[in-house]
């Protein structure tokens, strides 16, 4: 078996998060398959399986792979929902060609593309490295506050984030700034204000708690994973693909919405001797289930089949 990992080559420039360059590069080795980081590439005539990762379909990248031999297998790997179809046909012309779907938001593919059912797994959102985040204890005298972090830009796209930063008290939720995509604003003593990869996973563990919002079409992003992950109390809204993810409310995480927020978010930081229970059982449900090495198990044993 030859093969080939193509990721779109936006992924190579420096990202505020490393997790898809760790998870892409273990793929590479775990399979023995190259990784290029390109939108364009002339097939080898030898390569008989491809993974195609977080292809841009609302750009015509690698979409010339939507025309090679029907031999050669191919394993799509989605991004971000909204990158599906702002090119008009992009989506169902490379949705024909995969052999495999894999994406992060479950129910908002089935309800927009119920005829690719069939060929569809659930991927969801990991936490990686796996050593950056499990090599943390259940922190047992946290600071009392509750971290608000994530985008806040564009409004529309996180309007319940927005509602709970607007109208927070700063004395309870502290947020936590956003560097960007690619870090343009991480330069010189701005640097400090940011938190990203060690000191991310670093800055979550030293909080009792942490409010997570759900992304875009509802989906969940890797918030959800990565909070729990370090042994911090997770307050989340219910976003429609937790249940699928073995989430249960009130047993793995606080669930909130726009009327409750601000009583949860006190009551969980007036007794947080409480939520003990809920912080170990949200720290073994994401270590067991939801790290990079359930995910290279997934497309490993994928590729077997195929």
């Amino acid at each position: 078996m030859r093969g080939l990992i193509l990721v779109s080559a936006r992924y190579k420039k420096k990202y505020s998060h490393d997790r898809y360059k760790i998870f892409f590069q273990k793929l590479s080795t775990e399979l023995g398959f190259k990784l290029f980081y390109t939108d364009r590439i002339d097939v080898p005539k030898d390569v008989d399986t491809i993974i195609v990762g977080l292809q841009r379909l609302y750009t015509n990248s690698l979409m010339e792979l939507a025309d090679i031999n029907k031999k050669v297998k191919i394993i799509g790997i989605l991004g971000d929902p909204h990158s599906l179809d702002k090119i008009p046909g992009n989506d169902i012309k490379m949705f024909n060609r995969y052999d495999t779907i894999l994406g992060f938001n479950d129910s908002f593919f089935r309800q927009k593309y119920p005829q690719y059912a069939e060929k569809f797994i659930f991927f969801p959102q990991f936490f990686a490295p796996y050593d950056r985040f499990t090599k943390f204890k259940i922190n047992n005298s946290p600071i009392n506050k509750c971290l608000l972090s994530g985008n806040l830009k564009p409004r529309w796209t996180y309007p319940f984030r927005n509602y709970i930063n607007d109208n927070r008290n700063p004395k309870q939720i502290i947020t936590l700034p956003y560097p960007g995509t690619f870090l343009k604003k991480m330069k010189g003593k701005n640097k400090n204000n940011y938190y990203i990869g060690d000191r991310y996973s670093k800055k979550i563990h030293d909080y009792f708690c942490s409010i997570v919002v759900s992304g875009f079409k509802g989906g969940v992003i890797a918030k959800f994973v990565e909070i729990p992950a370090v042994g911090t109390l997770m307050l989340c809204n219910e976003a429609l693909d937790l249940k699928q993810m073995g989430f249960i409310a009130n047993e793995h995480y606080i669930p909130i919405n726009e009327k409750n927020v601000f009583n949860k978010v006190t009551k969980c930081l007036r007794n947080p001797k409480k939520y003990i229970g809920i912080r170990k059982a949200g720290m073994k449900l994401v270590r067991e289930n939801h790290n990079i090495n359930n995910r290279i198990e997934t497309i490993k044993e994928i590729v077997e089949k195929l």
